[in-house]
């Protein structure tokens, strides 16, 4: 019988088992299937895992999760698996489009997750077509027409592997190194090399006289910023629940000062409040369909690309109807949607391009954050960068699907990322 390798059981791997199981009880066959994770939480890993922190919020909205479906009921190898609900079915999620959009904790995503693994994993039971074992894999060879795969402290033989190992570590840069070397020399000084887990931080939760630099200022600063300010000194309150404004009270003295610093000093700007104003920013669906069309041509001609023009045309074509179809939502201009869509062309291949459709990001960052801020609650005019950003949210998924396996030179897909 046919012996498969699965290594990694997140989200990923968790998709590939079902589709695969599925397949093989359409097609009324048997294979043995052994499961490699080292994440106790199987289906969720280490990204969704249920015991971190309730302060790492999912960076889209729960809304934006109705992409989850429901897995189909199925009967493989005599076993009947029961289908299993969707995620806003099994959260009972609710919400109307005036309503203010959530981010839920990745634990909550993580734990539906877990759950939908062992709906699997339980049916199974003492079966010998389904195996998991919780360790880390080291090493992967072929030998004799067979796939061998080692633990440290095993290995086994297979027919066929998939991997679906997710999230890897990467080589730290020099400045990291530099940075690490010198805090070994210094007592006084510490250097984290990875926000994650962020209970790795928890020793300075703990400390009233701190100053922190973070390199980055993006999704990851929020997550450990929150991490480290919500104790037992203090915590965020909404003090207006129709924009989310929030404010951080201290219960305890406390003198912990947080400075975050990037390449640019640029911060992040906010997705729109609710589902009616993030309409504003929606592709049609033929627009959707010519923009993933585009891309794979493009993705499947390795010599197309010496430049990103195949992405920016149609993504400044989408965006430039919709930002003229804004019109008095927008900042003020006289152009037409052809010359809205030069500006935005003009301005993909140069961050550096300025014009007055564009939001000033000279001015102060608390200015800068307010400024997008309003735009996003629909109170200030739309800038045009706003306005791409927002669509491009929406067209993000076509490019995941149309480019995954994209026939490019390397230098192309670093420009893409």
């Amino acid at each position: 019988m046919t012996r498969l390798a699965i290594i990694g059981m997140g989200p990923r791997g968790l998709y590939a088992l079902e589709n695969l199981l599925i397949q093989l009880s359409a097609n009324n066959l048997e294979i043995e299937i052994f499961i490699f994770e080292s994440s106790d939480h199987p289906g969720s890993g280490n990204v969704w895992h249920q015991q971190q922190p309730e302060s790492n919020w999912i960076n889209i909205t729960e809304r934006e999760l109705s992409g989850i479906t429901a897995r189909p009921g199925f009967t493989f190898a005599n076993i009947t698996f029961e289908a299993f609900p969707s995620y806003h079915d099994w959260c009972n999620f609710n919400l109307v489009p005036s309503e203010n959009d959530k981010f839920p904790p990745r634990s909550k995503l993580g734990k539906y997750l877990h759950e939908r693994f062992k709906a699997i994993a339980q049916n199974f039971k003492s079966s010998s077509l389904f195996n998991f074992i919780e360790t880390d894999i080291t090493e992967v060879d072929y030998q004799d027409n067979k796939i061998i795969i080692k633990s440290k402290a095993n290995l086994w033989s297979f027919d066929d592997l998939l991997l679906t190992i997710g999230h890897q570590p990467t080589k730290l840069s020099d400045q990291i190194e530099q940075w690490k070397a010198h805090a070994d020399r210094n007592e006084n000084l510490k250097v984290f090399d990875s926000p994650y887990p962020v209970n790795t931080l928890s020793e300075l939760r703990g400390c009233t006289e701190l100053t922190i630099g973070i390199r980055g200022f993006g999704l990851a600063m929020i997550d450990v910023m929150r991490y480290l300010v919500i104790n037992n000194y203090g915590n965020f309150k909404v003090i207006n629940p129709s924009t989310l404004e929030t404010v951080y009270y201290k219960t305890q003295p406390q003198h912990l000062k947080l400075i975050p610093f990037s390449l640019d000093g640029l911060p992040l700007a906010p997705k729109p409040l609710n589902e009616i104003i993030d309409t504003w920013y929606q592709p049609k669906g033929q627009e959707l369909a010519y923009f993933k069309s585009s891309l794979e041509t493009a993705a499947q001609e390795s010599i197309a690309a010496n430049s990103l023009d195949f992405l920016i045309a149609p993504i400044a074509k989408i965006a430039s109807r919709v930002f003229n179809d804004l019109k008095e939502k927008s900042v003020s201009h006289s152009m037409n949607k052809d010359e809205i869509e030069t500006q935005i062309k003009s301005w993909l291949k140069d961050e550096n391009y300025k014009h007055v459709v564009f939001q000033d990001e000279t001015i102060a960052t608390y200015k800068l954050i307010q400024a997008y801020i309003d735009m996003a609650l629909g109170n200030a005019k739309v800038s045009l960068d706003y306005c791409v950003w927002q669509v491009w949210r929406h067209c993000q998924p076509s490019l995941y699907e149309a480019f995954s396996h994209a026939q490019v030179k390397k230098q192309i897909i670093k420009k893409v990322i």
